[in-house]
């Protein structure tokens, strides 16, 4: 049972809270007041979906409300009872994040998320989404729903909440796999049809036969090819033996010719060659050696020694004419120049310091003899104004000839601190050539030593290049004798070397003419292998092409074999589904027969508890051209189709039985019905009839009805809460709930 439902910021409820009891709730409110946004949020709340949803015509993010303010989120919770246990679902809808989902039990959590909610209630009240929302929840004006059903499809609708359309999924999934196995088992017998299985038999016959031959024949050749290898190896090792000895004998006499020719030109050498005895020439060039060499010595320490008294001899010239340069520079130098200069130097300062002073004294003079009034300013004399013209006249030329003479007196200090500058560095230079003609002495003294000594050692100059030509002579004889002796040596080692390789010539046993032969021999033989080859070749080749041919027939042999079976099992599994197809179809026609049973016997049960008239007797759902019809009994037993019945009241009164007995049947657990709007077509007297229905003979069948509705006639179908849903929809204002009170006559 629905206990409480409370809405957040859905559709157009900003805050709403409605309570609910067993018997019959009403809910009246004109359209747009958001009496059917409470079944969407009974619906949602249970299983996060609504028919609108599931169809596309609406999304989630519509239920959140949009005016008059939108809002980010929206906020569901309904309390219900199960099984003696209080429960509180509660959603929360977001535009940005998924949906939140929780479930408590008892106030104990026991789910969390979308999914895991919606399949915990679908557990608790054994009824899914598509049960309640065909059978529980009537939308708007939809009452008779399955009588508007086109027919032919009301079978299949019925199906899918009795869950039947499985076994009509699995006999046409069955039926399906059973046509693909024929299919196939149709084509394997074409395919093996192609095949003649007495020609197989005689072609593999044919070909083992061949092979054997064959196998026979490549024997033979392999071993043909065998002894002619062993052969060859044979033949190749006796002719590599006699080349080797071939080529030996080749080189041998190569060398017997090369030390013969060298033998020859060393004898004609050794005609050119003087005739001496080396040893003694040998002590000849030594003497010789050694005496060049000490000659060579002492000439060289001469040499050394007259290099020395030379460089020594430059230098000493060289001190002399310093000397020289430096007695003449000193020949025209005055010392008492320097001091002269320096006496008018200073005579010549003190002169300008003097016209210097003078030329203030004037400077101050002419200041003041402009500045002065009628009195002198240095005798304090009457002054007039000619007579201090005058006196600056005076003064000033005074000072002009002052000014000049300081002028000249500066070019002539400038030009007497250059000659005494010049003078001064003749003075510094005269030091320097008194020191060098006092460090130099008597120079000349030691030139004429030194070129006496000079002299004696040219005189003792010892002549080499005869003593050199003398021991050349010597050493060019002495290196004729040595290469003579050389080539002499040489001539032994080529006559030895001749005399070793005769000696190998003929220890080497080779006939040319066995050699030819044998060559001959090994090139027939070569062709007579190259010829068992390709014969070996080819029929291998041909053994393996015949074994390719006997490995295809037997292989389609084999698939033959295969097919045979492959066949029968396919054919045996055929028609193990179409019985399984037949047993399905059976099932499915016998459970149709039960649950119309069933139906018919609740229907009859509700039927004679709600229909207030005497028209019709009996209600049936009958099975009829693999379809469903819903018919009542007329009071001469005849059976007529509701939905050829013109009274609105039969038809709306015949499917709400319809409605109540499914419920009753498909969702025992629940024992709910929700009516959106459920006297669309209805006459006056209709509505009344079914407004006591509602309100007097429906505690029995059902534990809880939801009523939603424009008409206020219906608020006496309540038993237990009636509400009043109010909004101003022009002025997009969220809906108003008002509890209206319920009376229940006696």
């Amino acid at each position: 049972m629905l206990q409480k439902l409370e809405l957040e910021s859905f559709r157009s409820h900003k805050k709403s809270e409605l309570r609910f009891d067993t018997g019959t709730n009403v809910l009246i409110g004109i359209s747009g007041s958001g009496k059917s946004s409470v079944l969407d949020a009974i619906c949602f709340a249970l299983y996060g979906n609504t028919p609108k949803i599931q169809s596309r015509k609406l999304k989630v993010s519509d239920l959140i409300m949009d005016k008059p303010t939108k809002e980010d989120e929206a906020k569901l919770k309904l309390t219900f009872q199960a099984d003696g246990k209080d429960y509180e679902v509660t959603r929360v809808l977001s535009r940005e994040k998924p949906t939140y989902a929780e479930l408590r039990e008892n106030s104990t959590l026991k789910a969390t998320g979308t999914t895991q909610v919606t399949e915990a209630v679908e557990r608790i009240l054994k009824t899914n989404f598509d049960l309640f929302s065909k059978i529980i929840y009537s939308e708007q004006n939809q009452m008779d729903y399955f009588l508007t059903v086109p027919k032919g499809d009301r079978m299949s609708k019925i199906d899918e909440l009795l869950k039947l359309e499985r076994f009509e999924k699995a006999r046409h999934i069955a039926v399906s796999f059973a046509g693909k196995l024929k299919f196939k088992a149709k084509n394997l017998q074409e395919a093996s049809e192609k095949f003649n299985e007495e020609e197989l038999s005689k072609d593999k016959a044919a070909l083992q036969a061949d092979l054997a031959g064959l196998e026979t024949r490549t024997k033979e050749l392999s071993a043909k090819k065998t002894d002619l290898d062993k052969t060859l190896e044979i033949l190749t090792k006796l002719l590599q033996d006699m080349e080797a000895k071939k080529r030996e004998i080749e080189k041998l006499r190569a060398q017997k010719q090369e030390n013969d020719g060298a033998i020859r030109v060393i004898e004609s050498e050794l005609k050119e060659l003087p005739e001496g005895d080396l040893e003694k020439e040998r002590e000849r060039f030594e003497n010789a050696r050694q005496e060049f060499n000490e000659k060579s010595q002492k000439e060289e320490a001469r040499k050394k020694e007259v290099a020395g008294i030379e460089s020594e001899l430059r230098e000493k010239r060289s001190q002399l004419e310093k000397k020289s340069a430096a007695e003449e520079f000193l020949k025209g130098f005055d010392s008492r120049e320097y001091e002269l200069l320096e006496a008018k130097l200073k005579e010549l300062e003190i002169g300008h310091v003097r016209e210097e002073h003078l030329e203030k004294e004037l400077s101050t003079s002419i200041r003041s003899l402009n500045s002065a009034g009628q009195k002198c300013p240095t005798c304090d004399t009457p002054l007039s104004d000619e007579k201090r013209i005058i006196l600056l006249k005076e003064k000033r030329d005074a000072l002009m000839k002052t000014q000049e003479r300081l002028s000249n007196l500066v070019k002539e200090i400038i030009a007497a601190q250059k000659e005494a500058q010049a003078e001064k560095e003749n003075t510094r230079k005269a030091e320097e050539k008194r020191a060098i003609v006092n460090d130099i002495g008597n120079v000349a003294e030691k030139i004429d030593t030194l070129q006496k000594q000079l002299n004696k050692l040219e005189a003792a100059k010892i002549d080499l290049d005869a003593i050199r030509k003398t021991f050349e002579e010597k050493r060019q004889l002495k290196e004729l004798l040595e290469r003579k002796t050389a080539k002499l040596v040489n001539l032994c080692k080529y006559r030895e070397a001749l005399q070793k390789v005769e000696g190998q010539l003929s220890g080497i046993e080779f006939n040319e003419e066995v050699f030819e032969k044998l060559k001959v021999e090994l090139e027939e033989k070569r062709r007579a292998r190259f010829g068992v080859e390709k014969d070996l070749q080819y029929s291998q080749e041909i053994q393996r092409e015949k074994s390719k041919a006997l490995v295809r027939l037997l292989e389609s042999i084999d698939f033959l074999l295969r097919n045979r079976s492959e066949i029968e099992q396919l054919k045996y599994s055929t028609e193990t589904l179409d019985k399984f197809s037949e047993v399905l179809s059976e099932v499915q026609g016998k459970l149709r027969e039960e649950f119309v049973l069933t139906l018919n016997e609740v229907m009859n049960e509700v039927w004679s508890e709600l229909y207030p008239y005497e028209d019709y007797s009996a209600i049936r759902f009958k099975i009829e051209d693999n379809d469903y019809t819903l018919q009542l009994c007329d009071l001469k037993s005849n059976w007529v189709n509701v939905e050829g019945i013109s009274s609105g009241g039969e038809r709306a009164i015949a499917s709400f039985v319809m409605r109540v007995a499914l419920s009753i049947i498909l969702a025992p657990n629940l024992k709910l019905l929700i009516l959106d709007e459920p006297t669309h077509n209805l006459d006056a007297e209709t509505i009344e009839n079914l407004t006591e229905i509602l309100r007097t003979k429906m505690t029995d069948l059902i534990d809880q009805i939801f009523i939603v509705t424009h008409d206020e006639r219906l608020a006496q179908a309540a038993t237990a809460y009636t509400y009043e849903l109010r909004r101003e929809s022009k002025k997009k204002e969220p809906t108003e709930i008002h509890r209206i009170e319920t009376f229940l006559s006696s």
